[in-house]
């Protein structure tokens, strides 16, 4: 028997009081699959087969659509049943649409609004332990990149240009300050060689400033992106990248780090968030302690001394890495603090701007971003 879609559309409060809500009660592993693929494909699709796999015929074969808000009535009807269940009896059916189903607990490793609205979660942390080296970084913001932000502005356009491989500054991932510097150092320190942990724009980027180092130097740079999830542009190729390689870091050679010498730079912008077995586990056990001195090590989405912006959690995005960052870095004479963006952009905030105007065209169209560019460098063994 089917219902089309304009019955249920009428009848849909009707149906969730006097049908589902029963059916839910009585087979709450069949809801809890269907809620789960309803989830998982946006906008929702066919009602599954997982009802005529036991026996239950509600939809015919046809294409049958629900819109969002049917889907959290829906949601809601379920989410009800199973808070009184014991345990978590559908995490394995939304586990296998895509989804982490958890009940809330204090062990659970995600924060929660009473965490955000601490102390702790919510104000500007002292950085005990920590260097900032402000008078390295405000010399570099004003004795040597200013002369590379003019080039940067010759050379890159606010917007797109239409041809997907040209960097352009108002970009939504990598941007004011942050695109600044980078360039700028790389103009300025001529690396040998970069190791992208993550890439996108800011690969465009470094690109385009290795083959202007090539152009003067007669020296290549090699470029390497390591991103298991790349653009198709930079499967196909752009000026300035010598390799891709398509992996997660847990998968790549340590070779390939351990090989970075003094100048070279190893660039992170990776899921920033700790995990068992992840990529954030993987740089900061793994690579970081290995770096041969004179490394550069840039890491980005870094809002310290501030916590990560609110939004994040709002987008459900549950990042630490920063956290671990100035864990890493507290007491350790390894690591010499170059440019903390986000730190100088909140201490010298006047200073920042008169360098790097565009940071307000960025606040324009994208209020809330801020610079989180956080750079560092392994020390020689006489330091």
């Amino acid at each position: 028997m089917a219902i089309q879609l304009s019955v249920l559309t009428r009848t849909f409060r009707k149906l969730v009081q006097g049908v589902l809500r029963p059916l839910v009660e009585r087979f709450p592993g069949v809801f809890a699959e269907l809620l789960a693929d309803r989830l998982a494909r946006r906008p929702v699709g066919r009602v599954m087969e997982a009802f005529s796999r036991r026996g239950i015929l509600l939809f015919s074969e046809e294409a049958l659509e629900l819109d969002p808000a049917q889907v959290l009535a829906w949601a809601g009807v379920v989410a009800a049943h199973l808070e009184r269940q014991e345990g978590n009896p559908a995490h394995d059916l939304f586990y296998r649409h895509g989804f982490h189903l958890l009940r809330k607990h204090y062990y659970l490793p995600l924060p929660d609004e009473a965490d955000l609205a601490s102390p702790c979660g919510s104000t500007a942390s002292q950085l005990i332990g920590l260097d900032m080296n402000e008078a390295v970084g405000l010399d570099l913001l004003e004795q040597v990149l200013p002369a590379y932000v003019e080039e940067f502005r010759a050379h890159f356009p606010l917007q797109p240009t239409g041809n997907p491989r040209d960097f352009y500054l108002i970009n939504g991932g990598y941007m004011a300050v942050d695109a600044h510097v980078y360039y700028g150092l790389i103009r300025h320190l001529k690396p040998g060689r970069i190791i992208e942990i993550g890439s996108g724009f800011s690969t465009l980027l470094a690109g385009q400033a290795c083959l202007k180092n090539q152009e003067e130097t007669g020296r290549a740079v090699q470029l390497i992106a390591l991103e298991p999830y790349p653009w198709d542009i930079l499967r196909e190729g752009i000026p300035g990248l010598s390799q891709l390689i398509p992996v997660k870091v847990q998968d790549a050679d340590l070779a390939l780090f351990t090989g970075l010498q003094a100048g070279d730079f190893l660039f992170i912008d990776s899921s920033h968030a700790l995990r068992t077995g992840g990529d954030v586990q993987m740089e900061y056990l793994e690579i970081l302690p290995r770096l041969s001195p004179g490394v550069l090590v840039h890491v980005h989405d870094i809002s310290l001394p501030k916590p990560y912006p609110r939004v994040y959690f709002e987008n459900q995005l549950y990042w630490n890495e920063q956290y671990l960052l100035q864990a890493f870095l507290a007491f350790n004479k390894r690591f010499e603090v170059l440019w903390p963006g986000n730190y100088l952009m909140e201490r010298y905030p006047e200073r920042m701007r008169a360098v790097f105007p565009e940071f307000d065209v960025m606040r324009q169209h994208y209020p809330l971003s801020e610079p989180s560019a956080f750079w560092m460098r392994v020390r020689q063994a006489s330091a």
